[in-house]
């Protein structure tokens, strides 16, 4: 809310009429922000800051405000500098008591040439509730805007002062991707209500916000208008990012190794297998039934993991086993696996969780090293090495051994 001044000059704090002044209802002072101290009042601003003279008032020192009353006062005066007659509700605590005010503020030269604000006060005509709501959103951290139709600022509380700071904007302008921010506004136009992630344009630089956005009404005018409530999770994006190429890293680390993880999920008898396992299987599903994944498996070990896997989630024990899986074609591939129990918060067995490396080429290479240790590598005939131990077990037997 804001009135222009007719004139961009800024009068000064000489030239005001004391007198007349003093004979207004209305609290009126005069605050030099720089100094955090009011330099001027009236004869009804000085009975409401509870002070016998302009000169003990003065004495008093408002340095100790919070951060962001501080940032919601400079951005007054900066408003008030550039002509505007600024309208604002303040809650003051002259010696300890909450008054809520409704003022208008606007520049004034001070006599050292600074700027300062000359407040006109009345009592704000609103309920406890009401109070407490706009004190509370005046000092949330979360950044609330309200937007008009054509996406200017009618409010923001003193987060998105700090966050977004200056005038002239509109909604699409502070998003690093214009054509999604303009994407969301007409989805939220049309009555949808938006959560989404959005790069953003900050005092400090380019961030992530969680944003909310919807369509209401202003309470001033009437019109349409939409509330946006934004955080920042810039921190919550790299943890991501982080986490992602951890994923990544870890995928690549399996593929190399020839293994993976899974989780039997014993409420749903379902699997959920790790990316380079679920290769393995031959799955193209990351979570798939046991019964799919034992289908999978030799028929002369199918029994065997089954009985496995159920000894695991009953006796609660770490156990190995090696089986193996044959496709559709009958190639054949060997799995070594780990697994163990996972419990609740209740010590109850919930879930059966493992490790499992395909070690086929391990088993083709030990063939083959049993092979070539009786074979010739050339020929494939027998060796002399095996022709030597056959006619040792011939002769240990006798004549007529069967």
């Amino acid at each position: 809310m804001a009135e222009q001044r007719l004139s961009a000059e800024i009068p000064g704090l000489a030239g005001l009429d004391t007198a007349a002044l003093d004979l207004l209802v209305r609290p009126v002072w005069v605050l030099d922000p720089a100094a955090s101290r009011n330099v001027y009042a009236n004869r009804a601003a000085l009975a409401f800051w509870e002070a016998a003279s302009v000169e003990e008032l003065a004495a008093r020192s408002h340095a100790d405000m919070s951060a962001t009353s501080r940032a919601r006062l400079d951005e007054t005066v900066r408003r008030a500098e550039n002509g505007e007659v600024v309208a604002d509700r303040w809650t003051f605590y002259p010696h300890g008591r909450p008054v809520t005010l409704d003022l208008l503020q606007s520049a004034i030269r001070l006599p050292g040439g600074g700027v300062g604000l000359l407040v006109e006060a009345l009592p704000a005509a609103v309920d406890p509730v009401d109070r407490r709501a706009a004190e509370a959103l005046r000092y949330a951290t979360v950044v609330a805007v309200l937007y008009d139709e054509d996406g200017r600022p009618l409010f923001r509380n003193p987060a998105a002062l700090a966050v977004y700071p200056g005038d002239g904007h509109r909604f699409a302008d502070r998003f690093a991707d214009r054509a999604d921010a303009e994407a969301i506004w007409q989805r939220v136009r049309g009555g949808e209500t938006v959560s989404t992630f959005m790069r953003v344009e900050t005092a400090a630089g380019e961030r992530w916000h969680g944003l909310d956005a919807r369509q209401t009404t202003d309470p001033v005018t009437g019109r349409p208008s939409v509330l946006v409530n934004e955080r920042d999770v810039s921190e919550l994006k790299a943890i991501e990012r982080r986490l992602v190429e951890r994923e990544r890293q870890l995928v690549e680390a399996q593929e190399i190794a020839r293994l993976g993880d899974w989780r039997l999920d014993l409420a749903t008898d379902r699997v959920r297998l790790s990316l380079s396992l679920a290769a393995i299987w031959g799955v193209d599903e990351r979570e798939v039934a046991r019964p799919v994944l034992l289908e999978r498996v030799h028929p002369e070990d199918r029994a065997s993991l089954d009985l496995f896997l159920r000894r695991v989630a009953s006796d609660g024990l770490t156990k190995e086993i090696s089986f193996r899986l044959v496709d559709g074609r009958g190639a054949v591939t060997h799995l070594w696996q780990r697994c163990g129990p996972h419990r609740n918060a209740r010590g109850r067995v919930v879930e059966v969780i493992g490790i499992a490396r395909d070690m086929t080429e391990e088993m083709r290479s030990r063939e083959r090293a049993d092979f070539l240790s009786y074979h010739d590598g050339l020929t494939g005939l027998v060796n002399r090495v095996c022709f030597s131990e056959r006619l040792e077990r011939e002769l240990k037997r006798g004549p007529g051994g069967d």
